[in-house]
C-alpha cells in the first residue's frame, strides 16, 4: 500500500520532542529508554527492547565518556548520508548539472533539506555516527549547535546521551585544529565539548591499528569496488536508475571503462582510486576547484556514476563498523550495489560468516525501506 510522507516540519518536532524528553529524563530515544518508562512515554510493547539487559547497561554507562571503538555502538547505530559534503537532494543536483553551475552556488537550499534528512536520521537510528570533518565544517550542522540556546542545548544532549556520536579517523581528540581552517566559535565549542568528556569514536585507539585499519576497510573498499565494477549486472543497473535509453552492452562498456580507469589510477599512483577522481573522469567538467565541482551532462550517465560512487563512499564507514546507513530521500539505495547477488551467486551452503554478511546486506536494504519517506 502507497504510505504518505509526514511533512518536514513534523520531523523536525519529533526530534525536538525527543530533545524535550532527553531534557527531563535523561534519556534518547525508546531503545535507551528505562524500561520501567520506556512503553509508556513512547507507547510502545514490551516486546519493543529486543534486549532489555542491554538497554539498561547502556543506560547506566552513557553518562561516562568513553573513547569508544565498534564494539561499543549500539546494535541499530549508523551513520546519515546527508552529512555528505556531495550530497545534494536530486532534484537540485539535477537543476545545477542543466544551469552548468556548481553545486555550491545552491548550498542555501541544499541545507535545510540537509537538516531534515539528519533528523530523520536521529529518528531512526538509536545512535547516529557523524564524522568530525562534518561537525567542525557541515554548515547545517553548525547551525544546529551554534544557533539559539535551547537547539544548543539540545543538540549538546543529543551529544552526551550518544544519539550523536562523532568519530575520529586519526585525531584523538575533539579539539585537534590542526590544518583546519575554522572560526572561533566552532573552536570554542568543541574545546568546551572535550572538557565535559564527551564521547567519541575510532575504529581503534592505537594510533597504528587504526591506521591499518582505515587503509584496509574504507580507502581500499571504495577503491576495490571500482576496480571490479564491471562485475556489476547492466540490467539491474538499468531498471534501478531507469535506463530506458542505454542498451545492455552501453552499460557494460561504461562498467569496463570505470574498471580500467581504477586500475589505472592504482596502477600510476600505488594507492585506490578516490572518489574525487571518479567525478573528474566521468561526473564534472575538469580543471575546476575540489568545492567547486560542475556536473558535466556530456558525460554519458554522469549523474547516474556520481550516485553509485556516493552511496559506495558512504556505505564504507557503516560496514566496516558492522552497522547501517540512512539514505537520503531520492537518492539511491544500496540494492544498486548489488551485494545481495554478489553473496548469493553460486553458493549452495553457506557459513556462518557467509549468513551474517548475507543479513546485513538484507538488513541495509531494509532500512532504506523503513526509513524512505511514505509516498
Amino acid at each position: 500500500m502507497a504510505r504518505k510522507a509526514r511533512p518536514a516540519g513534523q520531523r523536525l518536532d519529533g526530534v525536538k520532542r525527543v530533545a524535550r524528553f532527553t531534557n527531563a529524563n535523561g534519556v534518547v530515544g525508546a531503545g535507551f529508554a528505562p524500561a520501567s518508562s520506556a512503553a509508556e512515554k513512547f507507547n510502545l510493547s514490551w516486546h519493543s527492547f529486543c534486549n532489555t539487559h542491554y538497554a539498561l547497561f547502556f543506560f547506566f554507562l552513557r553518562h561516562c565518556a568513553m573513547e569508544l571503538t565498534p564494539n561499543n555502538l549500539d546494535q541499530l547505530s549508523g551513520i546519515a548520508q546527508c552529512l555528505d559534503d556531495q550530497w545534494a537532494p536530486p532534484d537540485i543536483a539535477q537543476e545545477a548539472a542543466e544551469s552548468e553551475k556548481p553545486l555550491s552556488d545552491y548550498a542555501k537550499r541544499i541545507q535545510p533539506a540537509m537538516k531534515m534528512e539528519f533528523f530523520k536520521a536521529l529518528l531512526t537510528l538509536r545512535s547516529v555516527v557523524v564524522n568530525r570533518a562534518y561537525l567542525l565544517h557541515n554548515e547545517a550542522v553548525k547551525e544546529l549547535y551554534l544557533g539559539g540556546d535551547s537547539e544548543a542545548e539540545s543538540f549538546e544532549r543529543l551529544v552526551q546521551e550518544r544519539a550523536i556520536i562523532p568519530f575520529l579517523y586519526d585525531e584523538r581528540q575533539l579539539s585537534d585544529f590542526k590544518g583546519t581552517d575554522l572560526s572561533r566559535d566552532v573552536e570554542d565549542y568543541w574545546v568546551k565539548a572535550e572538557a565535559k568528556g564527551t564521547n567519541k569514536l575510532r575504529l581503534s585507539w592505537d594510533d597504528k591499528r587504526n591506521g591499518t585499519l582505515i587503509t584496509d576497510h574504507i580507502s581500499k573498499r571504495f577503491g576495490g569496488f571500482f576496480k571490479t565494477i564491471d562485475d556489476l549486472r547492466p540490467d539491474l543497473l538499468r531498471n534501478d536508475f531507469s535506463l530506458s535509453t542505454f542498451d545492455d552492452e552501453s552499460i557494460r562498456q561504461m562498467l569496463k571503462n570505470m574498471r580500467d580507469f581504477a586500475n589505472r589510477v592504482q596502477d600510476e599512483t600505488g594507492r585506490p582510486v578516490k572518489r574525487k577522481e571518479i567525478y573528474h573522469e566521468f561526473v564534472c567538467v575538469g580543471g575546476l576547484h575540489k568545492d567547486h565541482l560542475v556536473f558535466d551532462l556530456k558525460k554519458p550517465l554522469a549523474m547516474q556514476i556520481k550516485a553509485l560512487a556516493d552511496l559506495k563512499y558512504n556505505v564504507n564507514l557503516p560496514d566496516v563498523l558492522n552497522r547501517y546507513v540512512v539514505t537520503s530521500q531520492g537518492s539511491t539505495s544500496r540494492e544498486c550495489l548489488q551485494e545481495i547477488k554478489e553473496l548469493t551467486e553460486g553458493i549452495k551452503e553457506v557459513d556462518e560468516k557467509e549468513l551474517q554478511d548475507l543479513m546485513m546486506a538484507v538488513a541495509g536494504v531494509g532500512l532504506d525501506i523503513a526509513s524512505a519517506p511514505f509516498n
